[in-house]
């Protein structure tokens, strides 16, 4: 019996041998390049655990020791090699078998992932997309993608601190330039003042032309204090390459000249310049007729006439220059519009002159005489019975309620003082950035392609109504138009909707700044008070023009400065490049690849 249940017990074994045998084992995986083959590695002295053991880490890609895995099981081991079956039980008798695909062909079929498409590769830049733009170039196509997303309150502190540090920088190293134009605009101002003044008693006409000028003068020291500021456009370093880029230039500052008149023109006669100008025009005109009304014996001529030289700013004469100027820059526009797409416009660089001037012409005397119109409207209405009758009212009903009046008259001055501090604090810095960002010639219809879509997102339902009613085709395309020599007020309507776009806690920052700027003239007269403590009212008389020329010039040149570097952060805002005339800031260390900033367009500001 004993012998009987030990040949069972082998048998036994020998089956269980074989049933083990038959199982497959994967071959053992080559290790990866680099590290040693398990047979290469030491032996570890007597007394280290083995691998397996408690305590010990488990080698990647070894079977974990233990029992065998009953007949039929998977075996553990490492994955199979991507395109090999996985092992697996038979398929049921019937059911055909799939086979692998052949080399280099991805499978496909209902089940299996990206089925009927092939993977997503991702596409490599061109040469041109890869290479850098120049400064003022217009940004790479997907800028349009990288519109800006609201930010924080302290994100956009932090952004106008760096436009502050900016405008500091730009004033370190260029204020010599920029008082230079400055002085010139206020001697050049006064010559042309001067010189309409003499050219008046030979022609009326001649005598508006000439004076159309003088805010010409403020305009063009504006643009070019702007354009100091401004890096130059990197392009071929031969003459002809030189040349075209003066022409170019040329062209789009003239372009541009209709659309920077407009707000230049709003600021200017806010801020009473436009009718000082025409006061000192008149009365420099009469005072010089009026030393030509005696004869030699100090006698009154009496066919002396002392507006002979001063026409009316609403007289036919006035009016028909005024549609002169429109006309020769509808047929100036004509003529820009069928030309050569091709043309650089190096040779309609006179043509444009003479469209610009005949804008600034039209423009000029066109406000002078709707100046003159609202006042003799004003003047025309305290006449009229209705007026008349209106007033004897309210003086009743003030007679009978004191307190209703006294309510209205508070309410009347309030009213004025927050319209008016809203056009000093508010319109007119953003119609001084306005002027910033179109001569800042970035091709700004390219930064963003929808405009209208994101100044919906910044600005909420006031803007999607005033959208919708005005149109958004119109809009966009006044916005493609900016800056186009064919355009009448493109730049203008791109300009406004990039500020808009913005946001307005940005512009309401700028504003702020722009404001404490403009009261440095204050801080110049407070200077030379101290400094002349015993100065008496005729040494004041004599010394009046070139301390208001020095506050006009200090005044000018804090707000430039100011005004190109919010211009550009507002630019860049939409993915635009930094075009100041800044040297780079050098990063602190090496950073990699992905985290590499531009080498010549990048922002002269540590937060973008």
């Amino acid at each position: 019996m004993l012998a009987r249940a030990r040949g069972a017990s082998r048998a036994a074994g020998r089956r269980r041998v074989g049933s083990l045998s038959r199982v497959s084992v994967p071959p053992p995986v080559p290790p990866p390049p680099g590290q040693p083959h398990e047979r290469d590695v030491p032996t570890p002295p007597r007394g280290t655990p083995r691998p397996g053991a408690p305590g010990h880490p488990q080698p990647a890609g070894r079977p974990v020791a233990g029992p065998p895995p009953p007949a039929g099981s998977p075996v553990p081991g490492p994955p199979p090699p991507a395109g090999s079956p996985v092992p697996g039980p038979p398929p049921p008798a019937g059911v055909p078998v799939p086979l692998p695909p052949p080399p280099g062909v991805t499978a496909s079929g209902p089940g299996v992932p990206g089925h009927g498409a092939p993977p997503p590769q991702t596409p490599r830049p061109t040469p041109e997309e890869d290479a850098p733009a120049s400064p003022g170039s217009p940004p790479p196509a997907g800028a349009a993608d990288q519109a800006p997303v609201p930010e924080g309150a302290g994100q956009i502190l932090r952004d106008g601190l760096d436009v502050l540090r900016d405008a500091g920088r730009l004033l370190a190293r260029h204020w010599a330039p920029l008082v230079a134009l400055a002085a010139l605009a206020v001697i050049g101002r006064h010559l042309v003042l001067n010189l309409a003044v003499l050219t008046a008693p030979v022609n009326n006409v001649l005598g508006l032309l000439v004076f159309s000028l003088v805010p010409l003068v403020w305009l063009i020291a504006v643009v070019g204090m702007l354009l100091v500021l401004r890096r130059p456009d990197r392009g071929s370093t031969d003459d002809d390459g030189a040349r075209r880029r003066v022409r170019r230039t040329t062209g789009l500052v003239l372009a541009s000249l209709g659309s920077v008149m407009v707000p230049f023109l709003l600021v200017y006669e806010y801020t009473g310049s436009l009718s000082d100008d025409r006061g000192r025009y008149f009365l420099t005109s009469l005072q010089t007729q009026m030393g030509n009304a005696f004869d030699e014996n100090l006698e009154l001529d009496p066919t002396f006439d002392a507006t002979a030289d001063i026409p009316d700013p609403t007289s036919l004469v006035v009016l028909g220059t005024i549609a002169a100027a429109l006309l020769v820059r509808f047929v100036g526009g004509r003529i820009l519009r069928s030309r050569d797409p091709e043309d650089d416009g190096g040779g309609w660089t006179w043509l444009r002159l003479v469209i610009g001037y005949s804008e600034v012409v039209w423009m000029v005397l066109g406000a002078v005489a709707i100046v003159e119109v609202t006042r003799n409207a004003q003047g025309w209405w305290r006449e009229r019975s209705a007026a008349v009758e209106l007033a004897a009212w309210w003086e009743g009903v003030v007679a009978d309620l004191p307190h209703l009046g006294a309510f209205a008259d508070a309410a009347f001055a309030v009213a004025a003082a927050a319209v008016g501090g809203a056009i000093v604090g508010v319109g007119v810095p953003l119609a001084w950035l306005t002027i910033g960002t179109i001569v800042y010639g970035v091709r700004a219809e390219r930064v963003v392609d929808d405009p209208t879509a994101l100044a919906r997102g910044r600005l909420g339902r006031l803007t999607a109504r005033v959208t919708d009613r005005v149109g958004a085709e119109r809009i966009r395309r006044a916005w493609a138009s900016m800056l186009h020599p064919e355009s009448r007020f493109g730049g203008l309507t791109g300009g406004l909707g990039l500020v808009l776009a913005a946001g307005w806690l940005p512009a309401l920052l700028f504003c702020a700044a722009f404001l404490l700027a403009q009261q440095a003239d204050y801080v110049i007269w407070w200077l030379a008070g101290v400094a002349l403590p015993t100065a008496v009212r005729t040494d004041w008389i004599a010394l009046y023009p070139a301390i208001a020329a020095v506050a006009v010039v200090v005044s000018q040149v804090l707000s430039i400065a100011l005004l190109a570097s919010a211009a550009d952060a507002l630019l860049r805002r939409f993915g635009a490049r930094s075009a100041l005339r800044l040297p780079e800031r050098m990063p602190s260390a090496a950073p990699t690849a992905a985290e590499a900033p531009a080498p010549h367009y990048a922002s002269t500001s540590n937060a973008q």
